[in-house]
């Protein structure tokens, strides 16, 4: 008998509490009903529920937990990194080679023009940078700037011309004005092995390439003579760059140079009515400089027909930004501030 009072015991202590949870659930359910009647929520409104209330409860179902809808997170500096690559003159010289005699009689005329002198040849630094300068310093009777002897070609003088010896006459007499450039071929190697060591010297940090500047290169009759018949002094301009190879690794050119910045940044797939501020931090920028950036972007979002379409404007800008190449004479830096990037204009619209 006491096996039976104890087994009854048992499924009266389990039974309770299982009652009491369905009566729970009847109640949650009840309550989630009226809450559902009371107030539609989303896009599930049934036509024939609103036609049976007044507007203050089916006007504006679209918006009950939409509008609640939080902005979206998350950010990144953008995409694939863009590369510059080009060639930057660093420094220029010239090698002037003076009084030059043209032979008498001169060569045929289908023969360019060769004349060589004892040397040897300096090299120079000056503010004058082509042939064609030195040529409107002629024609106009000014003075010539001071030049500073930096290298020295250990070679003869030499001039060989681009053009035949009819050529040159021809060029000569095309022009009613004295001090014709006549085009020069380039001169031996030794000029130029002379000058790629004084660029090295003048820049030893910074490994580039000496080429010479054939169309800035030119020779000139002495003294206003405009005619070729032989016996004539020249005067030879050579003019030699050192150029460097440039690649720069550049952040993405979605907002101007500041990265590309996703729509879905702090906003939301529904219109709205906001200004807003956007702040990021990059560390460690993928960039030649490898600097960090503080990028802020203000904006504004305005909606249009009742609600239904939206423009959004974005106006970024970032500190610490090193987007601009400078040269002090020994190498390449990117330097800068602050830079402002392109504005961005999006629309939505809800259909």
């Amino acid at each position: 008998m006491r096996g039976i009072y104890r087994l009854l015991a048992a499924l009266l202590i389990v039974a309770w509490p299982a009652a009491a949870v369905v009566q729970a659930v009847e109640a949650v359910e009840v309550s989630i009903a009226d809450e559902v009647e009371a107030e539609p929520i989303g896009f599930d409104v049934d036509s024939a529920y609103c036609d049976s209330r007044g507007c203050d409860v089916c006007c504006q179902p679209v918006w009950y937990g939409f509008d609640r809808i939080p902005g979206m997170m998350g950010d990144y500096f953008g995409g694939t990194r863009n590369t510059l690559r080009g060639n930057f003159t660093l420094d220029r010289l010239m090698v002037p080679v003076n009084d030059l005699d043209a032979p008498t009689p001169l060569p045929a005329g289908n023969s360019v023009l060769t004349i060589t002198e004892a040397g040897p040849v300096g090299i120079f630094s000056t503010s004058v940078q082509s042939a064609q300068e030195i040529q409107q310093i002629l024609r106009s009777g000014g003075t010539f700037p001071g030049a500073v002897q930096v290298g020295v070609i250990n070679s003869n003088g030499t001039l060989t011309t681009a053009l035949t010896v009819s050529q040159i006459q021809s060029l000569l007499a095309s022009t009613p004005e004295a001090f014709d450039i006549i085009p020069v071929a380039a001169p031996p190697g030794s000029y130029r092995t002379a000058v790629d060591q004084t660029f090295q010297n003048r820049n030893p940090s910074v490994s580039g390439a000496t080429q010479f500047d054939a169309s800035g290169s030119g020779a000139f009759l002495q003294g206003g003579t405009d005619t070729l018949a032989g016996g004539e002094d020249l005067d030879a301009f050579y003019f030699y760059n050192y150029v460097v190879a440039i690649n720069t690794q550049l952040a993405g050119a979605g907002t101007g140079g500041l990265g590309r910045a996703k729509i879905a940044e702090g906003s939301s797939p529904l219109p709205r009515d906001r200004a807003f501020f956007d702040y990021g931090y990059f560390s460690v920028l993928p960039s030649n400089a490898g600097r960090s950036l503080n990028r802020f972007t203000p904006g504004i979002e305005k909606t249009f027909l009742q609600g239904m379409v939206s423009l959004e404007a974005r106006f970024p800008f970032a500190s610490q930004v090193y987007g601009d190449l400078a040269s002090n004479g020994n190498g390449i830096t990117n330097s800068g501030d602050t830079v402002f990037g392109n504005i961005s204009l999006y629309g939505k619209v809800l259909l």
